[in-house]
């Protein structure tokens, strides 16, 4: 009766469970169930960036992949805000896959150290 009665809850409350000679297990949790939202500079991160630490004058390239050597797509001045598309390390830097451009947009590499975190888009 007891089992019978367990099953309903778990039935009724949509509960998963593993029952196995009476000893009840969590399911494990994959990295695939796991999803997270937040700055820590590689698989999560802002939704949207604002290009930072630059001398007034300067321009950040941004480039076609992640590297100083690759080819530049394009430049970016301090205070423009680029959506966010992801990071990954390279070598020691953390370069960050971006999309720019209100009315012509376009995508491409820069290095993360000149971005920070924006309150939202442009």
């Amino acid at each position: 009766m007891r089992i019978i009665g367990f099953m309903a809850v778990v039935a009724l409350f949509g509960a998963t469970c593993v029952v196995a000679q009476g000893v009840h297990q969590e399911p494990r949790q994959t990295k695939a169930d796991i999803t997270t939202d937040y700055a820590d500079g590689f698989s999560g991160g802002p939704d949207y960036w604002d290009v930072a630490n630059l001398s007034s004058g300067e321009t950040l390239n941004v480039r076609s992949e992640p590297g100083v050597g690759k080819q530049i797509v394009g430049a970016l001045m301090i205070g423009d805000r680029v959506r966010n598309l992801g990071c990954k390390p390279v070598g020691s830097s953390r370069w960050c896959q971006i999309e720019a451009g209100l009315k012509q947009k376009f995508t491409g590499w820069v290095n993360g150290r000149y971005l920070r975190e924006a309150a939202g888009p442009p």
